[in-house]
């Protein structure tokens, strides 16, 4: 294993050889809020499937403003550094990180393929606790990504919570949900997904509980699944799924998300299921992705 700094290298990461693909070398974005340890371990299953992984910590200690896709650039300029310049390069992420994979793969040209999970496809208000932070969770260049502002939340968030907790459908295990539903988007935080030059995995679940993530992933299928669009498009939507899925949780990761998500109180088998099913799926995918 190899670390970067920030510093000399313009992002955190850790580098893993493997020998599954050696044309092709996978960066795993960690969710937005994700430390390089939880990041590592949210990963490890590309690891373990012999992939060169090269892991993304999009949540540097210290960082309290958007993160820059610049991370991504510059983890791209480093892998042809030190693999050469015909490496391909595939990228994956859930939630969080799948909103920056996605984002990235309509920016940097050298991404051949993409698997998202749990993703969504408008650029939101960044948020500092429950307060909104004035600018885009991810930046670009620089400076802000056209965004959909919180309004929810700037109305008061209290009041929004405890609309939440008895609103039928939501309740206390799905409020992230309840706060996208009622906030909404506005069009011109669309990610430009017409800008997107790669093979792609769309994963979800239905009636996620933390995003409208099954709405997104049919969104991007009918903004990308045309005559025109050269690159192989896969979506799986799980019946019975959960916003977990395409990474690796441990045990007392999981007993949290046990506690916190409906979908895992009410159907854990299926859950679980639906996980594993989401590894295979991404560990298949980039076996035959990109081959040309």
């Amino acid at each position: 294993m190899e670390r970067t700094e920030l510093e000399r290298d313009g992002f955190i990461g850790c580098f893993f050889s493997g020998t599954r693909r050696p044309d092709m070398a996978v960066i795993r974005a960690g969710d937005l809020n994700e430390s390089m340890e939880q990041a590592l371990e949210s990963s490890q299953f590309l690891i373990d499937a012999g992939f060169t992984v090269l892991v993304l910590c999009l949540c540097p200690e210290g960082r309290r403003s958007a993160v820059p896709a610049e991370y991504a650039e510059h983890a791209v300029k480093w892998l042809r550094e030190r693999l050469g310049e015909n490496i391909r390069t595939a990228m994956t992420g859930t939630s969080g990180g799948a909103l920056y994979t996605l984002t990235c793969a309509c920016f940097i040209p050298e991404i051949v393929c993409a698997a998202v999970c749990s993703p969504f496809d408008h650029m939101m208000e960044g948020t500092a606790g429950r307060r909104p932070a004035g600018s885009s969770v991810i930046s670009r260049g620089g400076g802000d990504m056209p965004f959909t502002p919180w309004d929810v939340l700037r109305k008061g968030s209290a009041g929004a919570f405890v609309k939440g907790l008895f609103s039928k459908g939501y309740g206390p295990h799905r409020m992230p949900r309840y706060i996208f539903d009622i906030n909404g988007t506005v069009p011109e935080s669309a990610l430009p997904l017409e800008k997107m030059n790669c093979d792609i995995l769309i994963l979800a679940s239905e009636n996620d509980d933390v995003l409208p993530a099954e709405e997104a992933a049919r969104r991007i299928e009918e903004a990308i699944r045309t005559p025109d669009y050269p690159h192989l498009v896969v979506t799986r939507i799980y019946e019975h799924g959960s916003h977990i899925l395409g990474c690796t949780i441990s045990e007392k990761r999981m007993n949290k998300v046990s506690r916190s998500l409906k979908a895992w109180r009410l159907r854990p088998k299926e859950c679980a299921e639906a996980l594993a099913d989401s590894q295979r799926m991404i560990i298949e995918f980039f076996d035959r992705a990109s081959m040309i």
